[in-house]
């Protein structure tokens, strides 16, 4: 297993079956996994691009979404797959934080499972209206 961070300092070689760890978040453009850094912050330069981004339906089936904010994830996160280009990352199996207890559970992130989602729900829709600063509370008042 290997950081984003350090990951991205190195050499990256297209085609290369990588292992990766950081955080997990969704933005605008897609998925990405961020390398390990304090504080949150989710524009961090050290980011890799998920390219098969549709297995965010098979991660919101079992972690939940954060309310408000840039991202609806934030999760400690291990990716393992295929490097495509630089900064980018064909996922094949995917781990997520634990939300009751400490480690990491695998997310079933295999094609059949997703093309079941995209199926029933269409491709996923990144481009959503983010109030970073806004608070979630306040869309119930």
């Amino acid at each position: 297993m290997e950081d984003v961070k350090k990951y991205l300092n190195r050499t990256e070689i297209i085609g290369e079956k990588v292992d990766l760890t950081g955080y997990l978040v969704d933005a605008n453009e897609g998925l990405f996994l961020l390398g390990d850094h304090y504080p949150e912050d989710y524009d961090y330069k050290y980011r890799i691009k998920i390219s098969n981004q549709n297995i965010i339906y098979s991660i919101l089936s079992c972690v939940p979404a954060l309310g408000g904010g840039k991202s609806s994830l934030f999760y400690k996160a291990r990716v393992v797959g295929f490097s495509e280009a630089k900064g980018k990352v064909c996922a094949v199996e995917l781990y997520v934080e634990k939300i009751n207890g400490p480690g990491l559970m695998e997310i079933d992130i295999r094609n059949e499972v997703v093309s079941e989602y995209v199926k029933k729900y269409g491709n996923y829709e990144y481009c959503r209206l983010r109030d970073p600063l806004g608070d979630w509370l306040n869309d119930f008042s």
